[in-house]
């Protein structure tokens, strides 16, 4: 199973913050940031997610060579994205991807740039490029974090110009799912076929409770 949960941390305060950022330190190494609102609320997140679905108490993380966060002595994988107020995080038995971003404003020039010839194509014939192009970015930079090359792998690594229109499909060996929620695109990968949304009340308070995605 592929456990997801995403929060709006705009309503956080600072004092939130520390008090997440001091349950949860213990767990890191030096090299995992913890300096900023969203790396702590996520990296929180995650905490209980270990916690809750795994029972998880001693477990720590740290970074490989090329900055990716990975947990010691575990099978266990996760990933984590942020964009504006929401933070993203997956947990996994098997390698996991994720990525989310606000959507905004079709930048032909930029995909033109970064995607593959056929990838533009597609969406400069799209009727909803806006949406079309922020999904297929989330699609795309959750198999370069799946891979661990990031960014720097190159977005037109892949093309996914045959899955620009698709909310659940598998390519390159991978089942990917993305989906829309308050103006943000999210996309998760792996070779796990079945997702769980995990909710979680934040802001102190770490219960919670468990509702099945609908694929």
């Amino acid at each position: 199973m592929l456990y997801f949960c995403f929060k709006n941390i705009s309503e956080i305060s600072d004092k939130e913050v520390q008090e997440m950022k001091n349950q949860i330190a213990r767990h890191f190494d030096e090299n995992v940031s913890l300096k900023r609102k969203e790396s702590v609320c996520a990296k929180f997140i995650l905490c209980n997610m270990l916690e809750k679905l795994y029972g998880m108490k001693d477990f720590f993380i740290t970074a490989d060579k090329n900055g990716k966060p990975y947990m010691k002595n575990a099978s266990l994988f996760f990933n984590i994205s942020h964009s504006k107020d929401i933070v993203f995080c997956t947990v996994c038995e098997k390698e996991v991807g994720c990525d989310v971003q606000v959507i905004s404003e079709f930048k032909p020039k930029v995909a033109e740039r970064f995607f593959t010839e056929n990838e533009y194509n597609v969406l400069s014939e799209s009727e909803t490029p806006d949406t079309d192009f922020i999904k297929l970015w989330t699609v795309k930079e959750s198999i370069l974090k799946y891979s661990g090359k990031g960014i720097a792998g190159g977005l037109s690594s892949y093309d996914f110009y045959d899955c620009i229109n698709k909310d659940s499909f598998t390519k390159y060996g991978l089942n990917f799912k993305t989906f829309i929620m308050d103006k943000y695109a999210f996309t998760f990968c792996s070779k796990e076929e079945k997702s769980c949304l995990y909710q979680l009340k934040m802001g102190g308070d770490k219960n919670a409770d468990f509702k099945i995605y609908q694929k």
